[in-house]
């Protein structure tokens, strides 16, 4: 970000927490496990969002004699979740977690006997 994008962007910030106490600065978005999701606050998407992740791993790679490399395995040893925004208008500073459909039944009560 520039010099007058970091301005915008901080006078932005701040009105926002002014207004609201909503900090954009601070906003983190957590990867959903097996019982959440995420979900768009600003237009209610469910489904489609672009992810920014860094990850570093650890790999064992295999070359074939013709010199052709083959990973054979790869560990995740660290990731970072930068950015998750909304596929459908763009939010970034909206994105929540939210139970699944259907998850908040006991199982008994979900096809069981």
């Amino acid at each position: 970000m520039g010099p007058v994008q970091q301005t915008r962007f901080e006078a932005a910030a701040d009105l926002l927490e002014r207004s609201v106490g909503y900090d954009l600065r601070t906003m983190t978005v957590e990867l959903p496990d097996a019982h959440t999701r995420w979900r768009c606050g600003h237009c209610g998407n469910l489904t489609r969002f672009d992810v920014v992740r860094a990850r570093t791993a650890s790999e064992y790679w295999h070359f074939t004699i013709g010199g052709e490399p083959e990973i054979e395995e790869a560990e995740v040893t660290n990731e970072d979740l930068q950015q998750v925004s909304c596929r459908w208008c763009g939010a970034s500073d909206r994105i929540e977690i939210v139970p699944r459909h259907g998850l908040e039944e006991s199982p008994n009560e979900v096809g069981g006997p």
